[in-house]
């Protein structure tokens, strides 16, 4: 199995057990304003949603640069074979008469055993 599956399973059958094990209401407050009262579970499922948010909107700009960059080489690629299909082929080398074999031409072609 791939590692990060693994390890996204792991994290979901803890935040599982937390929650179960935590029922209890919990009130948040944030830069001083007060929410209304929500479960711990609750709690943990937003502030792990906010933060899978957070860390994919960072990865972002790296993973738009490393498509650009893709697309670049795709794009040199195609150009480069373009080149090399429309280049002229090689001369071929002419063709030079054989030599003659002297026993064919002194006695003929010899008989097969």
């Amino acid at each position: 199995m791939n590692f990060a599956l693994i390890l996204a399973l792991a994290v979901a059958i803890v935040a599982v057990v937390f929650a179960f094990q935590n029922p209890q209401p919990m009130q948040v407050e944030f830069l001083g304003y007060r929410s209304m009262e929500a479960s711990t579970a609750l709690v943990l499922l937003i502030t792990f949603t906010f933060g899978l948010l957070t860390g994919w909107l960072g990865a972002l700009p790296a993973r738009l640069r490393a498509v650009r960059a893709a697309r670049a080489a795709d794009k040199e690629r195609e150009r480069a074979m373009g080149t090399l299909n429309s280049a002229t082929t090689p001369a071929t080398v002419a063709a030079t008469p054989a030599e003659s074999d002297p026993y064919t031409s002194r006695f003929g072609t010899p008989p097969n055993p």
